[in-house]
């Protein structure tokens, strides 16, 4: 990977001003750079001085121009704008950030060397305090174990990796942590009516999969009321848990329920589950057991539409909601 120094014009480069020497014998060298001023002094005659303070100039616009977050050609400004793919750097580059990764290993995530997107929220200079969903918006990003370098003396150049996952792609792998224990879960439970309780079943693969697919959705439907509607979509999610068990059909016949509950079952996951369920037991007619699971993964759909489309545009709004509760002292 061939790297190419870039040349950025940087503010008032070409200002620098020496003066001196005083009656110490002090010469003092001044420009701007880093986006502050540079006071350099030294104890010598003037020719003596004038290259030290060149090559020390010198030194302050290559670093700028490689480490820069605003040159849109440095090392750093490439590298946050790559969208997760590698970037050529210097070598100084590269050793600087494998310096910084160590600093971040060393205090387990205390020191964060991808904090900006973050910190750049506050401006004390003119009172600006973020907002809690700009800020959690911005923590998403925030991550020292995503930055990948290369080792000194690669083969092929020094280069930089920044991976910045997009928010679906943050909802969905988060969900992967969650799916795994639905499925650790539902197969004991499964595996526990089979073996343990000695369930009579006629198709016991079938019988897992209804399991299997159930947890799943239940777990994404969930996760998704949770992330959209943080305390309140746990709540929603309760009054659907009572409500299925009343209108599923699994505790007590449709037939017997009021026209209401009769007419809402079709339109409850858990009604498909059991109906899935008691064809696996039982034996399946036709493809009502497919058909079943497949309304039920039909579920996911409005889920997605939750925790995917809806939840960033609902975010400010759940901000507020979540100070407010806080506020109340009514949840701890």
């Amino acid at each position: 990977m061939e790297y190419r120094d870039a040349y950025d014009p940087i503010p008032l480069e070409d200002v620098h001003e020496t003066h001196g020497p005083n009656d110490a014998g002090m010469m003092t060298h001044q420009f701007y750079a880093f986006n502050t001023i540079i006071i350099l002094q030294a104890y010598a005659d003037a020719a003596q001085c004038a290259p030290a303070f060149d090559a020390a100039r010198g030194a302050s616009r290559a670093f700028e121009r490689r480490l820069s977050r605003t040159l849109p050609h440095s090392d750093i400004s490439r590298l946050n704008a790559a969208a997760g793919k590698r970037v050529a750097v210097h070598d100084d580059t590269a050793e600087l950030l494998r310096a910084a990764i160590g600093y971040c290993a060393d205090s387990e995530g205390l020191f964060d060397v991808t904090v900006g997107s973050a910190v750049r929220l506050w401006n004390f200079h003119e009172g600006t305090v973020p907002e809690r969903a700009d800020v959690e918006r911005a923590l998403a990003h925030v991550d020292w174990r995503a930055l990948r370098v290369s080792e000194a003396g690669e083969a092929g150049g020094s280069w930089a990796q920044l991976a910045d996952p997009q928010p679906r792609q943050l909802f969905m792998g988060r969900f992967g942590v969650l799916a795994f224990l639905s499925l650790a879960q539902t197969t004991v439970m499964g595996l526990g009516n089979l073996l343990f309780l000695q369930v009579q079943v006629t198709h016991p693969l079938l019988f897992m999969l209804c399991f299997w697919l159930a947890g799943l959705v239940f777990t994404f439907l969930i996760y998704a009321l949770v992330a959209a509607f943080a305390n309140l979509g746990k709540a929603v999610a309760v009054l659907l848990l009572i409500i299925q068990v009343t209108g599923c059909g699994g505790s007590f016949p449709l037939q017997l329920l009021p026209p209401f509950i009769q007419g809402l079952s079709p339109w409850l996951p858990a009604t498909h589950v059991v109906n899935a369920m008691r064809a696996a037991m039982f034996g399946t007619c036709g493809g009502d057991f497919w058909w079943e699971m497949g309304l039920l993964a039909l579920f996911l759909v409005p889920a997605a539409v939750i925790g995917l489309v809806l939840r960033k545009p609902l975010a400010k709004f759940m901000s507020w909601y979540v100070e407010q509760v806080e506020s109340s002292k009514l949840v701890g």
